[in-house]
């Protein structure tokens, strides 16, 4: 099934096909197995996509830390 489909979140459509549902389907499934995460939040796409997966699956139970470095 090639459907894309719409999800509205927070005021935006995004599109969602069949395929990337899964994976993240299969993302909550692996995360929800954890008893907590700590999620080392950069800003960028990958981090922001694990934070947003472990929110989902584990609510509070889930946090970001980030850094400075010089």
């Amino acid at each position: 099934d090639t459907r894309v489909r719409r999800r509205a979140r927070r005021g935006r459509a995004t599109l969602v096909t069949p395929v990337i549902q899964a994976k993240y389907d299969r993302l909550l499934e692996i995360v929800g197995e954890m008893e907590s995460a700590l999620v080392a939040f950069s800003g960028g796409v990958d981090s922001t996509l694990v934070l947003r997966a472990a929110r989902d699956a584990l609510g509070d139970r889930a946090a970001a830390a980030s850094g400075l470095s010089d």
